[in-house]
């Protein structure tokens, strides 16, 4: 048995609108809603997959698009074996007739989650945010608690990393066992770590970043898409300290994550060359790198040492050259190099602190001369 139900959307935002409070009130009136997700598109439909709403059997879901990305209707499909038929269907109905009527009446929900230990803020009060030591609360508008769950697990990874940006650690949820005990986790994390805090102007762009509308197709901006990377490239320059004698290669990852975050952010900047061979235009983004970075400080010396780290960087992902080496245990024993410039063999041949301080310097450029 199908039951189709014309819906007419106009606009991919309009349409997961739609299903957000759709999916909420199917939960509200069946007690659940289980998906084993399977999508299979043929012409204009989805088949979405089989959703478990706590009957005998599950329903097939497909939904319609006349125009990519907008619902046009959407197939509840019911086994003929399953028994209250046309109950399940006035129920369905009922459903959809409510999300019509409560479309974009949302409820503010405030959930909450603990960062690393090591994150002690002391006490950081936002408008849509806050934090105590390591406890992270955000507040969302939703249209039921697992609505707002899955809307602050797709803005949390920003936001950790802006945190991240600001304080130049690397800042992120902690595990399940840092979310054990939170109030003992605060207190914890109060007596045993150095108090951290947030910047204002970081504090209002969080604010900013989680009131504006949740845009499904591209929710980040260049700018947040940059600093996420910058978090990670923190990530794993912390790590090479931490794990010496590791045989992972973090010093390479970081130097990676840092001259992406470099590439992102000066996306806008490109300017396209004619080459002289074959008359095409090409992008060089070593050199808009580089130009950026010496428009921010002004340095020769800071040029020249960008273009080294491009250099490492290239290396690494081009030709999976090594920028360090594993034999590092504390202590440097100086030997001879037929291939680097300055002749000796280096274990770490960059100043991962400096490299760190100046990316986050031409982020918060961009950042303060406003970047769409």
């Amino acid at each position: 048995m199908d039951i189709d139900i014309s819906l007419g959307l106009q606009s991919n935002k309009e349409s997961n609108d739609f299903l957000r409070c759709l999916w909420a009130n199917i939960r509200k009136e069946f007690g659940k809603i289980a998906w084993n997700l399977l999508p299979l598109k043929v012409e204009n439909k989805i088949f979405v997959g089989y959703c478990d709403i706590g009957l005998d059997k599950a329903l097939e879901v497909t939904l319609k698009a006349k125009i990519k990305g907008c619902l046009s209707s959407i197939i509840f499909s019911i086994p003929d074996e399953m028994s209250n038929k046309e109950q399940i269907e006035s129920r369905l109905k009922g459903c959809i007739t409510k999300t019509r009527h409560g479309l974009g009446q949302y409820k503010i929900w405030g959930l909450s989650c603990s960062l690393n230990k090591s994150a002690n803020f002391g006490k950081v009060e936002g408008v849509s945010f806050s934090i105590l030591g390591n406890k992270l609360s955000i507040k969302v508008k939703a249209y039921d608690e697992i609505d707002a769950k899955t809307m602050i697990m797709s803005l949390i990874k920003t936001i950790c990393a802006y945190m991240s940006l600001d304080v130049m650690e690397y800042i992120c949820v902690g595990t399940s066992a840092d979310n054990s005990d939170t109030d003992a986790c605060v207190e914890e994390c109060q007596q045993h770590y150095k108090s951290i805090r947030l910047s204002d102007e970081i504090i209002q762009y969080i604010d900013t970043f989680i009131a504006n509308p949740f845009l499904y197709e591209n929710n980040l901006s260049v700018l947040d898409k940059s600093v996420c990377l910058y978090a990670q490239g923190l990530r794993y320059s912390e790590m090479i300290f931490q794990h010496l004698n590791s045989f992972e290669n973090y010093g390479e990852l970081a130097v990676l994550y840092f001259m992406s975050a470099l590439e992102v952010i000066t996306l806008n900047d490109i300017k396209p060359e004619t080459c002289t061979e074959c008359g095409q235009q090409r992008y060089s983004i070593a050199r808009r790198v580089v130009d950026f970075v010496y428009d921010v400080t002004k340095s020769e010396t800071m040029k020249k040492k960008m273009k080294d780290y491009y250099a490492y960087r290239s290396k690494f992902v081009h030709t999976g050259e090594m920028l360090s080496s594993s034999d590092y245990v504390g202590t440097s024993i100086p030997l001879l190099s037929i291939r680097e410039k300055d002749g000796i063999i280096m274990q770490l041949p960059f100043c991962i602190d400096e490299l760190k301080d100046i990316v986050k310097k031409c982020i918060m450029s961009r950042f303060r001369n406003g970047v769409s």
